[in-house]
């Protein structure tokens, strides 16, 4: 930005000429993304950069208005449907058309009660753990635990390279 002396003293005027992002395969990544991509390819553990965030929800749950909720964030939040490729030597990302009437995972509707909590512990970490794919996608990950007759935790899993900590405390 260079400030212009003839005008107001706060106006400003821009000189950075603006460039578009699209290409004709997709879209340009930022730097930050370009850069989860790498660390996710030579990551022994490809999990590392997994953001999680854990509800723990008591009464009545109405399955689906969830699946529905999820649905439209989904559709409406472009990141929520991106995926990474290279083409041309360039890191691209591109949306993903999802179908109209698409599976959430992990949502089920007669789900066993999970008692001892190791074992809850250890659905959690490894739903957690698991790796996502960054060229097919998708690139989030939901699974409701039942731990009593009205009682349950519900786990949220975004790959980094779509979402950080304030997305996720906008998502909830």
């Amino acid at each position: 930005m260079a400030f212009d002396s003839n005008d107001k003293k706060d106006q400003f005027v821009m000189d950075v000429p603006f460039t578009s992002l699209q290409t004709q395969d997709g879209c340009l990544v930022s730097s930050v993304q370009e850069g989860y991509w790498f660390l996710n390819e030579v990551a022994v553990n490809k999990s590392a950069h997994n953001l999680s965030a854990i509800l723990h929800i008591n009464g009545e749950l109405d399955l689906s208005a969830l699946d529905r909720s999820l649905k439209a964030i989904i559709k409406r939040h472009a990141p929520l449907r991106t995926i990474f490729y290279w083409s041309m030597n360039t890191l691209l990302q591109k949306q993903i058309q999802m179908d109209t009437d698409f599976q959430i995972s992990g949502l089920c509707s007669k789900c066993e009660i999970i008692h001892p909590s190791a074992t809850l512990e250890k659905l959690i970490n490894s739903n957690v753990n698991e790796s996502f794919d960054l060229g097919n996608g998708p690139l989030y990950r939901f699974k409701l635990y039942k731990i009593g007759k009205n009682s349950y935790k519900f786990l949220i899993v975004f790959h980094h390279i779509i979402a950080d900590f304030h997305s996720i405390n906008i998502f909830i």
